[in-house]
């Protein structure tokens, strides 16, 4: 059956089960940029022509995301509230959700709301952009329309990178994009980067560092570069156009990032995200922890509620033609249970019993299910990264977390 037509029965399901309200939070997918970037695998599969501005397609693409929220929800009462259900974030990502208008943006972020209602406890509702894309007027627009967190796609400070890289945006553009966002009232944002992108050497890596922490951010997302296949950066690299760094200088840059930031008063709380004044992106950590279930619009969105796990069709033309069109995904399969497997070594660890709620298996039957997930836990226990206990599988120190992250296994 559709996944979009059980979702009532779901909810229902899950709100007579529940002791208390029943927390949700939500992501819209946008798979449109200005520019193709070389390490980005978000939106690779997607042509030139369709990725950049078309106002006729971006129309389409919005109308069809209406038609899915609508599809979800309408034969529910106007409020879900009324059904037990709470939000606590919103996260519009992509892509790069600010190559739309933000009149459209605001639209879309109205029709969530007025089916959930607004975010409780303080919830964020995070847009993505790139510094190319927004200027203060739209900024300003955006954060009267109800976003208030913003997380703005730096990458680099060095021009001559991001210009091989693929990025149509430059440094001077990133800076003024955090001084525009901050006067439009945003007070909470967050920067990323990359550490180990093609063509930068390890004293670029440590300016871009230091200009980040210079311009005052609430976040740091410092990303480590993968030459995912299928992407331009993977393609050269495969090549021999431009060198990967190796594990060791990708662990050192991480080392060096994560002291520089810790003495400027950013903490990590997950594997290469920074927070200062309690700011944290409260989405991803409760994404990579397990501990809430999600709800994904959008074209290639995923959703996991009710243990049960479907994602919308990935290709943009053919979800605009039948945006309610989704497949559902096994839960007991090798790619998922990796998956989950490693978002959830971002953070402290493995909580099995958050593993068994969401995902409807216990972490020790997933392990004998899946040969790679057995071996890999095996392996992290006898090099001493990892402690296992009945409730959690749990990193010893975020020392060994950032080495095998970084891959020095």
């Amino acid at each position: 059956m559709n996944p979009y037509l059980r979702f009532p029965g779901l909810i229902s399901k899950a709100t007579a089960e529940a002791k208390g309200p029943v927390e949700l939070q939500l992501y819209v997918n946008f798979p449109f940029c200005t520019s193709k970037c070389h390490f980005c695998c978000w939106t690779c599969w997607i042509s030139a022509a369709d990725l950049v501005h078309s106002q006729k397609l971006f129309q389409d693409y919005l109308s069809a995301i209406r038609r899915q929220i609508d599809a979800y929800l309408s034969p529910l009462s106007d409020s879900l509230t009324q059904e037990g259900v709470v939000i606590r974030d919103i996260f519009f990502g992509g892509g790069t959700p600010s190559v739309f208008d933000a009149p459209d943006l605001n639209d879309i972020l109205s029709l969530l709301c007025k089916y959930f209602g607004r975010p409780v406890h303080g919830g964020s509702i995070t847009i993505e952009v790139s510094p190319d894309t927004v200027d203060f007027e739209k900024l300003s627009m955006l954060r009267q329309g109800g976003f208030n967190r913003i997380s703005i796609g730096i990458q680099s400070f060095n021009d001559t990178v991001l210009r091989k890289v693929g990025r149509k945006a430059n440094s001077r553009m990133g800076i003024q994009a955090v001084a525009a966002a901050r006067r439009a009232g945003f007070d909470n944002l967050n920067l990323d980067i990359i550490f180990g992108l093609p063509y930068e050497s390890a004293e670029s890596w440590e300016d871009t560092v230091e200009k980040t922490v210079d311009l005052g951010p609430d976040h740091i997302s410092a990303y480590r570069y993968f030459a995912v296949p299928g992407t331009v950066g993977a393609h050269l690299v495969n090549q021999g156009k431009c060198e990967a760094t190796t594990a060791t200088e990708l662990h050192r840059r991480y080392e060096w990032a994560r002291t520089f930031f810790e003495s400027k008063g950013y903490k990590e709380y997950l594997h290469t995200y920074f927070e200062k004044g309690g700011k944290r992106c409260t989405s991803d950590e409760a994404y990579f922890s397990l501990q809430r279930q999600w709800i994904g619009f959008g074209a290639g969105a995923n959703s996991l509620f009710g243990q049960r796990r479907w994602i919308s069709c990935a290709n943009a033309r053919a979800y605009i033609d039948n945006p309610t069109a989704g497949a559902v995904i096994s839960l007991r399969g090798a790619e998922v249970l990796r998956r989950i497997f490693s978002l959830m070594l971002l953070g402290k660890g493995v909580d099995k019993r958050m593993f068994q709620k969401r995902l409807g298996i216990s972490f020790e039957e997933a392990c004998t299910t899946d040969d790679w997930l057995r071996d890999t836990v095996k392996r992290l226990k006898d090099k001493g990264n990892m402690r296992e206990t009945k409730t959690w599988l749990r990193w010893l120190n975020y020392a060994k977390r950032g080495e095998w992250m970084c891959g020095l296994e």
